[in-house]
């Protein structure tokens, strides 16, 4: 088609309706996955033809928040440069870009930000495959756009993201969905006594006494900022009620939105555990996708969610038992093992259907009602989703009952201890990419992890529930298998130690491995760790090292946070292995240049000693002659130890090794003694000496490094020689150990 889709953004909404807006006429396009402007939509008037959509198709553009009219389009006034640079930052506007066809597409590397504390980024990178490319945050700063904003946990909070220009956030507005009084009023208005029980607003302002609570047994909920069912109460009599709202006062946490009363589910369906009866709520997934074009918002559920049941056994009316009544979700990691809807749903295969298509009806009607309104988050994305939440509960006859949506559904806990927990994050991403993410639409019967909520989907479920969910269920037994697989790597092989080992250096890497695989070592990856919660040894670099998961990770070994040596002590360090009288000395040269020694360390602090092994490889670096300072030549590398040239390395390596013998010294009176540490720290350094003509050396500087110029199986055989206890079968070793009793220290 030559019709060209543009941004119809809802931040205009005083803009008047061009001739195809006014038509209603759309295309159905979904989110176009990567696509810069991933909502394009087809303005042609008439049958949809390339002709008939060219001829009556209105093109409309921003420009300074002015309008004009150019020929039969509206355009830019820098139209021409718009088009010729857009492929840098959100790729083409065309209808055929969008979707990944025709004439127009798009063929650059779209870009994302995976900044991901709860879920696993490698997921996504498999699931977005070889056309996207992650950058970092600085990066996607530089460059000003991004295609794809992915943000979990805590990052959604940031709100220097809050600026940076995107075609899609993993984030949108939807406080008429997320606060309970809305939603229960919203509900209670358009279709009362179906979803949710009876609900009573608690307008903030009025003394307690002007409240008076109807016979029966009620739950006050607040709209707490920090959720976790902190402020819920069951409530039955007058002085009841009035301490819950006085305590709700009192606190300075609560939100400036009022509480609720609601109908407490009296004789809910219960769970079946150990020969005992629990109490339970199903946490269903719930997605939304949000368009510039706020008519073309879409919503799915997930077929599978989790039961949290209650920590003690139900007892009817023993409302003082909290442990027997609260189901909140923040306790599910607590069980025994994790709960799977729908197949540890305490009912037969039938019951379960039936609950999960009257679920879906539930959720298309707020879909309906609810999800038109949803905005993206901020003004700098073009369009969103966001993953919910939702609380239900069934009761003795399996209706079933909406109890709250979740703006974060919690995935924190999915990192934790099961392999099914960490399956979650896997099984929930793959429903963003098939649904949110999708470059065209899928029918129904084709998503493996979704239902949309509209009427395809009703009449789907409605002709064959049963089958729908087998399809999900055999999605999620697969996220399950895969997930279980990497959390027995080290287990499986009967392991005793494992490392997580993330350098951003392939040979190092490997380096690594060749020695400590044949020992029995597991490698795991940072999310495999943080499910376990504990490794022997961690050691990464680069972007990895930022990763927030490692804080969490019991390790025995690091080379992060405070366990190793700092800059300051490795400033001390040189001092104290300065000479007191530096005389004048001839300098060693290479062809008339001065020529400095570079050798790396590997620095090892346990609780009771400070061992400084230094690679026996190094190099040596000539500096440019006088004459060339400033020239574009760069100082020429040699490798070390060096059979020509006239150096005696034997002398020259003996020379800087005593001086290491010194910043040991100094660093063992520095960072010891270290009472109950339990951490060894690891940091590689880089120690540069001048040479003189006699083959003497002098220290000039101390830094930390990622030894990407290093000897890597040196780096490797020292560390694991000397932090992590793997015995080192090199004759002679790649390093001495300076400063120490060692026979191959001449």
């Amino acid at each position: 088609s030559t019709s060209t889709g543009v941004r119809d953004e809802v931040s205009r909404p005083k803009r008047a309706l061009s001739p195809a807006d006014q038509r209603g006429d759309r295309s159905q396009q979904p989110l176009a996955r990567g696509s810069g402007h991933l909502h394009s939509r087809d303005h042609g008037g008439g049958n949809g033809t390339a002709a008939s959509g060219a001829a009556g198709s209105d093109h409309y553009s921003r420009n300074k928040g002015k309008w004009a009219r150019r020929d039969d389009s509206w355009a830019r006034d820098d139209d021409k440069r718009h088009h010729s640079t857009h492929s840098t930052r959100g790729g083409s506007r065309d209808e055929g870009a969008a979707v990944g066809t025709g004439a127009g597409a798009a063929t650059r590397t779209r870009t994302y930000l995976p900044l991901m504390e709860q879920m696993n980024p490698d997921v996504l990178a498999a699931l977005l495959g070889s056309g996207w490319s992650a950058v970092d945050t600085d990066t996607a700063f530089r460059r000003k756009y991004v295609d794809l904003v992915f943000l979990d946990g805590f990052k959604n909070f940031e709100k220097r993201l809050w600026s940076l220009k995107c075609g899609v956030k993993s984030r949108i507005l939807a406080q008429s969905i997320t606060v309970k009084t809305r939603l229960h009023e919203l509900l209670t208005q358009h279709c009362p006594g179906r979803f949710i029980p009876d609900t009573i607003l608690l307008p903030r302002g009025r003394p307690p006494t002007r409240h008076t609570i109807p016979p029966g047994v009620w739950i006050f909920r607040p709209e707490r900022k920090e959720g976790s069912g902190v402020g819920i109460a069951v409530v039955q009599t007058q002085e009841q009620l009035d301490a819950a709202l006085s305590a709700d006062r009192r606190d300075d946490k609560r939100g400036v939105i009022p509480p609720i009363l609601s109908r407490y589910i009296d004789r809910p369906l219960l769970l079946h555990d150990g020969g005992q009866q629990f109490k339970f709520h199903m946490r269903i997934y719930y997605l939304v996708a949000v368009f510039p074009d706020r008519r073309r918002n879409r919503a799915a559920l997930y077929y599978n969610g989790e039961l949290a049941r209650a920590m003690k056994p139900y007892v009817h009316a023993d409302y003082g038992n909290k442990a027997g009544h609260d189901t909140h979700l923040s306790d599910s990691f607590k069980q025994v093992r994790p709960l799977v809807f729908p197949s540890d749903f305490p009912a037969d295969d039938g019951v379960a259907a039936g609950v999960f298509r009257d679920i879906h009806t539930c959720l298309t009607e707020v879909t309906r009602l609810a999800v038109p309104t949803l905005e993206k988050y901020t003004e700098c994305s073009e369009g969103g989703f966001n993953l919910f939440g939702c609380d239900f509960m069934v009761d003795e006859d399996h209706k079933v009952w909406l109890i709250e949506i979740n703006a974060t559904p919690g995935l924190q806990r999915k990192g934790f201890g099961d392999a099914v927990y960490q399956a979650f994050s896997q099984f929930i991403m793959g429903g963003i990419a098939e649904f949110a993410l999708a470059e065209t639409p899928v029918a129904a019967d084709q998503l493996a992890h979704v239902v949309p909520c509209d009427e395809a989907g009703a009449r789907m479920l409605a002709t064959d529930c049963a089958g729908a969910l087998q399809r999900g269920t055999a999605a999620f037994a697969a996220a399950v298998a895969q997930s279980h697989k990497s959390d027995l790597v080290g287990a499986a092989a009967g392991a005793e130690h494992t490392i997580v080992a993330h350098l951003d250096d392939v040979e190092l890497e490997a380096a690594y491995r060749s020695r400590l695989e044949p020992a029995g070592w597991a490698f795991l990856t940072i999310l495999e760790a943080f499910s376990k919660k504990s490794a022997t040894a961690v050691l990464v670099a680069g972007e990895h090292a930022l990763d927030k998961r490692l804080t969490r990770i019991d390790c025995s070994v690091s080379n992060q946070g405070g366990n190793g040596v700092s800059g300051a002590d490795l400033a001390a360090a040189i001092q104290h292995a300065q000479p007191s009288i530096l005389s004048e000395v001839v300098p060693f040269e290479i062809d008339g240049c001065a020529t400095d020694l570079v050798l790396h360390c590997v620095v090892t602090v346990t609780s009771a000693i400070v061992h400084v092994a230094a690679l026996k490889r190094g190099n040596l670096v000539v500096q440019p002659a006088a004459h060339e300072v400033g020239a574009t030549s760069a100082p020429q590398v040699l490798p070390f130890p060096l059979a020509e040239h006239g150096l005696n390395c034997d002398l020259a390596f003996a020379s800087a090794c005593e001086l290491l013998a010194l910043v040991r010294s100094c660093l063992g009176s520095r960072v010891l003694p270290r009472p109950g540490a339990a951490t060894t720290g690891v940091t590689l350094v880089k120690a540069r000496f001048s040479i003189d003509a006699a083959n003497r050396t002098r220290l000039h500087s101390l830094d930390s490094t990622d030894g990407r110029d290093a000897d890597k199986p040196g780096i490797a055989a020292a560390v694991c020689s000397c932090a992590l206890g793997v015995a080192v079968p090199d004759a002679p070793p790649p390093f001495i150990l300076v400063g120490e009793d060692n026979p191959d220290k001449n």
